[in-house]
């Protein structure tokens, strides 16, 4: 490109000679379009300028893009494992969450199961052997009246049964 440069301002300035060398009418009719010409070949803004800043905003572009790839591809792959780090997080919870819900089951079905158990022990222990102690003194009561009766003692009009019937009665109340 730079040479292209000098060899283009080189060319300018030839040509301003020659329109110099001229008459000054003819440099005069000469002067506006070769500076339009100068600016377009030396300067700012001239084309050079232009292609340079192309070339240069070309390069830069390409070193984002390759920077964006390198990025993206660092980024896809951290995503990546983000993710597979968080399903498998997920799915260790749901499996710990099983676990306790299974616990949770066994021991509630624990302690219902000792509940009732104590329960019937309770029942059992107090109210069982009171009623069986009752149904015991009944039975003996009754036996015993119906004992007399089957020995055939009998006293008078039956007032010996009566007796012993509200005796089987009033134990089994207590």
């Amino acid at each position: 490109m730079d040479p292209l440069q000098h060899r283009a301002q080189r060319s300018i300035h030839a040509v301003e000679e020659l329109v110099l060398d001229n008459h000054p009418d003819v440099s005069a009719q000469f002067f506006k379009p070769l500076q339009t010409l100068r600016g377009a070949a030396i300067g700012n803004a001239s084309i050079f300028t232009v292609a340079r800043r192309e070339i240069a905003t070309k390069a830069e572009s390409r070193r984002l893009i390759a920077e964006n790839e390198t990025l993206s591809t660092r980024l896809k792959g951290t995503v990546d494992l983000l993710v597979s780090r968080s399903r498998n997080e997920i799915n260790n919870a749901g499996i710990d969450a099983r676990r306790v819900q299974s616990l949770g089951r066994e021991v509630l079905l624990s302690v219902a199961g000792l509940s009732l158990a104590s329960s019937f022990l309770i029942v059992w222990l107090y109210v069982g052997r009171n009623i069986v102690a009752r149904l015991t003194r009944l039975s003996q009561n009754y036996c015993l009246s119906r004992g007399r009766r089957i020995t055939g003692e009998r006293p008078g009009h039956g007032g010996a049964r009566k007796p012993a019937h509200h005796e089987a009665l009033r134990s089994h109340r207590r």
